[in-house]
């Protein structure tokens, strides 16, 4: 019995699949500001790929291990010149193990 090598994915995403799939299954148009909150490992990865496709992105870092600071967040929002259609952030971050 001949042995089949099996690959095993372990990242964030997207996974292998053709760009013309990965493209038809975005919720983010063109035009559209994403502001990511990059808490961790996978908000680093959402930011690269967001990068990668070419998404307006609007950046905020926060620690892996505290909660997110809201009032920073809020006068970003408030005082950013971009209108910002879209919020990504990982809700737990399982890379710190906690």
């Amino acid at each position: 019995m001949r042995k089949v090598k099996r690959n095993i994915l372990l990242n964030p995403g997207p996974a292998t699949t053709t760009g013309s799939v990965k493209w038809a299954s975005s919720v983010i148009p063109s035009e559209a500001v994403v502001l990511i909150i990059n808490n961790g490992a996978y908000g680093q990865r959402m930011c690269q790929i967001a990068h990668i496709y070419g998404f307006n992105v609007l950046e905020i870092q926060s620690p892996p291990d505290a909660p997110i600071d809201l009032t920073t967040l809020e006068t970003l929002i408030q005082k950013s010149s971009r209108k910002i259609s879209h919020l990504a952030v990982v809700h737990h971050e399982t890379t710190t193990g906690y």
